[in-house]
């Protein structure tokens, strides 16, 4: 067999191992069936309208109107096309979702174990176990999709990282571009940003190391390597970190449009540039919830836990004749922890933990402080407001931080990073470079450790030490159950504890087996392998089973006509005539009103600022004068009837008088009383004085003849020069134009959140358009970058290549090396003859 072909052999069953196992947890996927994830049906159905009219002009659709009265599609759907797409559909095999999502997340851990020098069968368990925490399955189950890209290529920076470091400078150079790039590319900033936090870590570790060893050279090459690759991941997503940085002056994480209070008694989110401290800071964990690393029931796992006969309330509400949720469990709200409400627990596994700190005492120099302390970062950071004199420290002074909400969500970085230096610590133990006498003094304080505290959990309960009552509990605590759900939380803390408990004791047992030569290196790789699975799995399996995915068709049902829908779509000609109000739904938390119609809510994460500010001050009051400007023609009540307002005021109108005001703060009060009719209210010095003296008369006639979300056309007539309000969302970072007659002409903002425009008498044909150099010019710069970054990777590794198989034909035969060998031992005779 040819030496190449022997080498390759075990990286390609490892793939196969890879695809298989997750054929088999997602099996079915392949049957045509579904995971109804809830952040997916929010993006198809603010997306929807984006997506249908992007089909019909065959191009891509940069603005939408489907929600919050309008805003950009860089957040909603817009796409970045560029060679980076091919990478990432090759890394993930080409397979759809989500297998596709967990097949990239493997193949990328595994290349870093296996560059780490790390054998075949050790990487792939590995591999899985950075691939399939707790956190991906509830990730996945909820809908969190780019969050998942972005972390899969988490794996290639560290990577490259390290390569760099080991003076692999072309290849680490390349494989940091690459990962980077493509990380950024998933379009998750918050995920990037953390995992960024933690490589400033490394990069601090290791400028130590190097100083103390005055290896200055080598700080330099890397520092200009580290500075290159990053100059090319972020050239090669331009348009998506340029179109992002503009959209997010807009919204709620920009600068503040207010910045005094109103005094209407309403709190103004926006007094700060970057989001409220309380509602960023809603997600925060507490000590208990960091402790579900390593023992996942230990706050009760998930808001909607899954139980079965061994659990109190289950045999109580079975007695009852109370329905089974789904096949033979019920779902409880077990979670007692410092969340509002949770999926499950972020779980990185009893034996990865174990493992992991096992690791900070056998393993030493820069990689085990990085790694150790990012961890400990990242820990600290997920408690937000309960740890708050550090959070304020990120929150007010490190850069964009204070754009990013859910510090919990940051743990999805620690079980990245866990499990590397826990499968490095492990090879160290394998690979003979750590005495015994070092092993077993680090197992016992491990063991003394992660015991100790399983120890103190399973105890807890019957000790008192907790009250096992969450902050969510006031209405659940009315509840004829709440005794007995109190009762499971206890035993779910128990029995956790000692399913965790056990798991390490197996795993310390292996260890000592090894050591003492009871147990060969591949045995005990394949026992270690399989109960980091089974710990993995066991828990999984609570949060996504094959009974969880359901048909195409019972997930389309969500965004089903209902009649008060039909009654609507029957009396319009497109859905750009009209806006909706619903208060069927969670107004401004569903999106499933903005499938069928443009509505005043919807869902995003970042809505536009002064859209918020519209919502808090004048809708959440019904201020019917706001809502006849924002073309609210129908009104959804909550027994999902029809009321159709009859003031709605379309599309556009001319006004007959015109206020300026000095302030945003007066601009917006001015809305209370406004006669939003005949009246527009400008903050005129902000343009230049763009009104003056300006005094129209409100004869003449406009409206919308042609409807794209991202053109509009109307056409105007009035014998005298008039002023129109457009009842569309103003946007100010660039990329809004205004036409009259094809000549672009300047318009202004009227009435806090839409748009004014002077019309000189006449006839004439008026268009605004969304036209963001960001994009346009952005994705010129992207699709070249990303061609020649992807020119560079194929490039150097047929150079690789070649030299590799260079070097195999210059390699002597084994049958002429023992030749070789002969003649030298008869040398010495040949000289004495």
């Amino acid at each position: 067999m040819h030496p190449f072909i022997k080498q390759v052999i075990p990286h390609v069953l490892a793939i196969v191992s890879f695809i298989i196992f997750c054929s088999i947890y997602f099996y079915p996927q392949y049957q045509s069936k579904m995971l109804s994830q809830s952040d997916t049906n929010h993006w198809r159905g603010f997306s929807q309208e984006s997506i249908e009219y992007g089909k019909k002009e065959n191009r891509q659709i940069l603005w939408t109107n489907a929600i919050f009265i309008g805003m950009p599609t860089i957040f909603v759907s817009l796409d970045h096309p560029s060679s980076l797409k091919f990478i990432q559909e090759a890394s993930n095999l080409f397979f759809s979702r989500p297998s596709s999502l967990f097949l990239s997340f493997l193949i990328c851990a595994y290349i870093l174990f296996i560059v780490l020098k790390i054998p075949p069968l050790l990487s792939v368990f590995g591999a899985l176990a950075i691939g399939f925490t707790t956190n991906n399955i509830i990730l996945l189950e909820a809908g969190h999709n780019t969050k998942l890209v972005v972390l899969s290529y988490s794996s290639l920076i560290v990577l490259g990282f390290l390569m760099t470091l080991r003076k692999n400078y072309i290849w680490g150079g390349i494989v940091l571009a690459l990962g980077l790039a493509l990380n950024i590319n998933g379009n998750h900033i918050q995920m990037t940003y953390y995992l960024a936090l933690c490589m400033l870590i490394g990069v601090i570790a290791y400028t130590v190391h190097f100083a103390m060893s005055k290896e200055w050279k080598h700080l330099g090459i890397c520092a200009l390597v580290f500075f290159l690759s990053a100059g090319m991941a972020i050239l090669s997503n331009t348009s998506k970190l340029w179109t992002s940085y503009e959209l997010a002056q807009e919204t709620m994480r920009g600068k503040p449009v207010l910045t005094n209070s109103t005094g209407n008694g309403v709190s103004n989110s926006e007094q700060q540039d970057g989001l409220d401290w309380d509602y960023a800071m809603s997600w925060s964990n507490g000590l208990m919830d960091v402790a579900a690393l390593m023992i996942p029931g230990v706050v009760g796992g998930g808001s909607g836990e899954r139980v079965g006969s061994g659990s109190t309330t289950y045999t109580a509400l079975r007695r009852g004749g109370v329905p089974l949720h789904k096949g033979d469990s019920y779902m409880l709200p077990l979670y007692w922890g410092a969340l509002p409400f949770t999926s499950g627990p972020i779980y990185a596994g009893a034996i990865v933990s174990f493992l992991f700190i096992l690791s900070l005492f056998i393993i030493k120099g820069p990689l085990k402080w990085w790694l150790g302390l990012s961890v400990l970062l990242t820990i600290l950071l997920s408690l937000g407001k309960n740890f708050e004199p550090f959070q304020r420290l990120f929150f007010d002074y490190f850069p964009l931080f204070n754009k990013f909400r859910t510090p919990n969500s940051v743990l999805s970085i620690t079980v990245l990073l866990m499990p590397i230096l826990a499968f490095i610590g492990l090879w160290n133990i394998l690979n003979g470079s750590l005495t015994k006498d070092q092993i077993k003094k680090g197992l016992i304080w491990t063991g003394g450790i992660t015991g100790g505290l399983c120890l103190f959990f399973m105890l807890a309960p019957s000790a008192g030490f907790f009250s096992f009552q969450g902050s969510s509990d006031a209405q659940l605590a009315q509840s004829t159950i709440y005794d007995l759900i109190i009762e499971d939380r206890k035993h779910w803390m128990r029995s956790d504890a000692f399913r965790s408990l056990a798991f390490i004791a197996l795993v310390f047992g292996l260890i000592l087996f090894y050591m003492k030569n009871k147990i060969s290196k591949t045995y005990f790789i394949l026992i270690f392998g399989s109960l980091t699975i089974w710990d993995m799995m066991q828990v999984n399996l609570r949060y996504l089973q094959p009974g969880d995915f359901t048909t195409k068709a019972s997930i389309e049902t969500f965004y089903e006509e209902r009649p008060v829908d039909r009654q609507i779509l029957s009396m319009e000609p497109h859905r750009g005539a009209y806006r909706v109000l619903d208060l069927s739904v969670n107004t401004f938390n569903s999106s499933r009103s903005s499938y069928l119609h443009n509505t005043v809510g919807g869902y995003h994460a970042a809505k536009l600022q002064r859209v918020q500010d519209i919502i808090d001050h004048h809708i959440s009051r019904n201020n019917a004068g706001v809502l006849n400007m924002l073309n609210t023609k129908y009104i959804i009540t909550q027994d999902e009837q029809l009321s159709v307002n009859p003031d709605a005021l379309g599309n556009a109108w001319l006004v007959t008088n015109i206020i300026s005001v000095k302030t945003p703060e007066e601009e917006i009060q001015a809305l209370n009383t406004l006669d939003t009719r005949n009246t527009a209210v400008v903050l005129d010095q902000e343009f230049d004085y763009y009104v003056g003296n300006f005094n129209p008369d409100g004869f003449g006639n406009i409206e919308l003849t042609h409807y794209i979300p991202d053109h509009w056309t109307y056409t105007f007539r009035s014998q005298s020069e008039q002023f129109a309000v457009f009842s569309e969302s103003w946007y100010g970072s660039g990329g809004l134009k205004a036409y009259i007659d094809g000549i672009e002409v300047p318009f202004v903002r009227a009435n806090y959140v839409l748009r004014g425009l002077r019309i000189p008498a006449g006839e004439h044909t008026i268009e605004f358009k969304f036209l963001p150099t960001s994009y346009i010019q952005g994705l010129k710069i992207s699709q070249a970058s990303s061609l020649l970054l992807i020119c560079i990777l194929l490039g150097f590794s047929i150079y690789s290549l070649y030299l590799y198989f260079q070097n195999m034909k210059m390699e002597p035969k084994p049958h002429q090396v023992e030749e070789r060998q002969s003649v030298k031992r008869k040398k010495p005779g040949y000289r004495k003859k």
